[in-house]
């Protein structure tokens, strides 16, 4: 389900639109009757002129279960929360009043319904900036054009598009290769409290080329995000590479990166390998000529050979830190 967030966009995986628009949020409405939690009714939208509203097809099933709305609870969204069906999701907020600290993560498999190779991959907001960036979704009218947007094998033409494969989410990929599209990330642990956190085992998304691999999130206080990469490797394991999308300004620093963006700065702090300088990819334009324009996108890359912790047993433990700055 699509969630509106403080920067004003949404966690716009999958086929979800970046942005909200001005007219009520009919399928929020339907959540609203369900179970009677005001959190889901845009009610100020809905009580716009009618000369201002623009119908849709689902107006008239709209109006019918509308009509059976009963307020039951006006609690807020929890803080901290987990959803394990087959697209798990992740959710950290800020946890007082007014804060603007938003981490959303997912799991699943690109074999879904509009889904994508994007396991692991997350969205940060701090400040009311987002961060790292979920590429979006982008118009369907590429497949009337003579490109395969629909089938899902391995190697479909699907997943050339930054907005379908994982060098356009803010995930690992490992030896360059493609995530496997029917390798299932699921949620392997969550706790709530001060400090939240959520792991997903991202094994089956990369098709044998690791022995194991896990991503762990941890919100630290209200100002930081903490990424924690876990990888056991194997005989095929040469290279991983942690990715975070955005559309910040970027300066490469001694350890990590600093991100500019509409008069804000965040710091991400190379933990782990400090001696490994991130790396900057422009994808603006982007690599394929029907990838969708996002102006400034770029890559920011920390590219491991996992024989730098050979004495591990070929595994390499990544760790970052995105914080206020």
């Amino acid at each position: 389900m699509c969630s509106h967030l403080p920067s004003g966009w949404y966690y716009n995986f999958a086929d979800c639109k970046d942005k909200p628009e001005v007219d009520g949020d009919v399928i929020l409405a339907w959540f609203a009757v369900q179970t009677g939690e005001s959190m889901f009714y845009e009610t100020e939208k809905f009580l716009r002129s009618p000369k201002d509203i623009r119908l849709s097809y689902l107006t008239g099933a709209a109006l019918a279960w509308m009509s059976q709305y009963r307020e039951i609870s006006t609690q807020k969204p929890p803080v901290s929360w987990v959803g394990k069906g087959k697209t798990p999701i992740a959710v950290f907020k800020g946890d007082t009043e007014g804060s603007d600290y938003y981490f959303a993560a997912k799991g699943g498999c690109g074999a879904v319904s509009h889904g994508n190779m994007d396991a692991g991959s997350f969205i940060f907001e701090l400040d009311g900036v987002r961060w790292s960036i979920d590429p979006g979704t982008q118009s369907y009218m590429i497949g009337e054009q003579g490109f395969d947007l629909w089938s899902q094998c391995q190697e479909c033409e699907r997943w050339q598009l930054l907005t379908k494969n994982n060098f356009g989410h803010s995930t690992i990929t490992v030896n360059g290769e493609r995530h496997q599209v029917d390798g299932y990330a699921s949620v392997t642990y969550f706790s709530q409290g001060k400090n939240p956190q959520v792991t997903f085992d991202l094994t089956p998304s990369l098709g044998g080329l690791v022995k194991k691999a896990t991503r762990t999130f941890v919100k630290e206080g209200g100002k930081a995000l903490r990424v924690e990469d876990k990888i056991e490797g194997n005989e095929k394991t040469k290279t991983v590479t942690w990715q975070l999308m955005t559309q910040a300004e970027v300066e490469i620093v001694n350890d990590g990166a600093i991100l500019k963006q509409d008069g804000r700065k965040l710091k991400l702090i190379n933990l782990s390998h400090p001696n490994i300088p991130l790396s900057l990819v422009s994808l603006h334009p982007p690599p394929h000529k029907l990838d969708k324009l996002m102006e400034n996108l770029k890559s920011v890359e920390l590219r491991i050979p996992v024989l730098v912790d050979s004495g591990t047993g070929g595994g390499v433990n990544i760790s970052l830190r995105l914080e206020r700055y």
